[in-house]
Parts: C-alpha cells; sequence; structure tokens
C-alpha cells in the first residue's frame, strides 16, 4: 500500500510539479497536522508522483479525503509504461467541505510497469483542491508477495 497524509516537505520529495502546492492547517478528519493545497489553471498536472517500476503486478484502487476552493478537480492513479498512460481511475474532488472520495474502478497494474499519482485543480479555469490522507491500495495478485505499505515520498 501507499499512503501520503502530508506531514512535512519531505513528504513532497520526488513529485514533479506545474502548479503551486503549499500546505494547509485545514485537514479532514483523522488528518493530522497539515493537508496538502494545490492550484492552477492550465491543462497539465499540477503534481505528479511515479513509482519504481513494480516486480510485481496488481489490482489498486485509490481512495483520498478532499475539497475545493474554487473549481474543482481529481486525484488520478494511471500505470505507464515508456512514458505513456495505459489505463487510469480518479477520484473526483467537487465539494466544498471535506469529503472522502474514491475511485469507482480499480486499476490493473501488469509486473515491471509504473504507478503515476496524479493531482489536478481547476482545468482551463482556476482551481484550487486540498487533499489528505491518500491510499493506493493493492487488493489482488496472482501469488505474489503480500503487498507492503510504502509512502509517497522519501523518508
Amino acid at each position: 500500500m501507499l499512503f501520503n497524509s502530508f506531514e512535512s516537505a519531505r513528504d513532497t520529495t520526488n513529485w514533479y510539479w506545474t502548479g503551486t502546492h503549499s500546505f494547509s492547517s485545514d485537514v479532514p478528519p483523522g488528518g493530522g497536522g497539515q493537508a496538502l493545497e494545490v492550484s492552477g489553471g492550465n491543462i497539465f498536472p499540477i503534481g505528479t508522483f511515479i513509482t519504481q517500476p513494480l516486480r510485481y503486478g496488481g489490482y489498486f484502487t485509490l481512495q483520498c479525503w478532499g475539497k475545493i476552493r474554487g473549481n474543482g478537480g481529481y486525484v488520478e492513479l494511471a500505470t505507464i509504461s515508456d512514458h505513456e498512460v495505459s489505463d487510469a481511475i480518479q477520484a473526483e474532488i467537487i465539494e466544498p467541505q471535506w469529503q472522502f472520495v474514491r475511485a469507482s474502478d480499480t486499476l490493473y497494474c501488469p509486473p515491471n510497469k509504473s504507478l503515476m499519482l496524479t493531482l489536478q485543480a481547476g482545468m482551463v479555469r482556476d482551481g484550487q483542491i486540498l487533499v489528505d490522507l491518500i491510499e493506493i491500495k493493492k487488493i489482488a495478485s496472482a501469488g505474489n508477495p503480500p503487498p507492503e505499505r510504502r509512502r509517497l515520498s522519501k523518508k
């Protein structure tokens, strides 16, 4: 399982940023001391985190807490190979108060492919979202070792 609660700047280490991000003391239930706030207004993702290729494939779910300030956004989980997205699932963030959201589908990641987590706010108009407690869970695999818990950043 991959997990991030954005409690310090190191929780955004190894992310790629095209928009602005900051930490907010406005947090969801059980969210600790800080949440991540991202802002943008273009078609490019605001923040992206890419895992190393996964030795074992499997089926993954995506869930988090989120809220909007202005226009909505989403959190997306995709499989990538050779810098190409092959499949993706999304959890939309559209409410002005904290809501627990999850992708309605599962995502299959083949062995030796990477997962890419994307945060997006706005699109063609400026938008802001707050997000916290992102969880990516491996829910099924075919004879693979049990899933492990890893953070989405360096420790």
